[in-house]
């Protein structure tokens, strides 16, 4: 009896179904500026009352889609809603890129069982185009593998999507 085996395919970069949530991504912005809204008409006091929560809510819409530091936050705000910024106010908006990164995870985290990857597996020697090392874990909530390279110290390396992945 002659059985033919096939040797596994060699692990190369996957196209997922859709694409992988950005940061910057126009779903997640609403989210970040929900959050600071309220804060930031609580911050505002007697002032508020002349606002409805919502232009706040589109204020910080508009600012988070260039800026996440609280400073320039606080400008942009100045500029375009005539809210006069304090120190309390810049540190409210400081957590901005926090809040933002929060919401980008739990994006990734809905994304991953649609997206169709499949994880490398451990020990692969792969590159991400620009770099080659070594999938010493992956990370199945994000679709992530740590790249160890050469340089790299025992358990550390890069983040690396997996779509970026290719055996090397």
């Amino acid at each position: 009896m002659n059985s033919t085996v096939t040797a596994p395919s060699p692990y190369s970069n996957q196209q997922p179904a859709t694409a992988r949530p950005s940061r910057r991504d126009p779903a997640i912005i609403p989210f970040v500026a929900q959050d600071l809204a309220a804060k930031v008409r609580e911050w505002d006091g007697d002032n508020a009352a002349e606002h409805a929560c919502d232009e706040y809510v589109a204020e910080l819409t508009a600012a988070l889609e260039f800026h996440t530091d609280g400073y320039e936050l606080a400008q942009e705000l100045e500029r375009s809603a005539h809210i006069f910024p304090d120190a309390a106010l810049v540190e409210i908006l400081d957590c901005a890129s926090s809040v933002q990164r929060k919401q980008w995870m739990a994006a990734i985290k809905q994304w991953v069982p649609s997206c169709g990857l499949v994880p490398p597996p451990l020990n692969l020697t792969a590159t991400d185009g620009r770099h080659l090392g070594t999938v010493i874990s992956n990370d199945l909530d994000t679709a992530t593998s740590v790249l160890q390279r050469p340089q790299d110290g025992m358990g550390s390396g890069l983040i690396v999507n997996w779509e970026d992945l290719t055996e090397a």
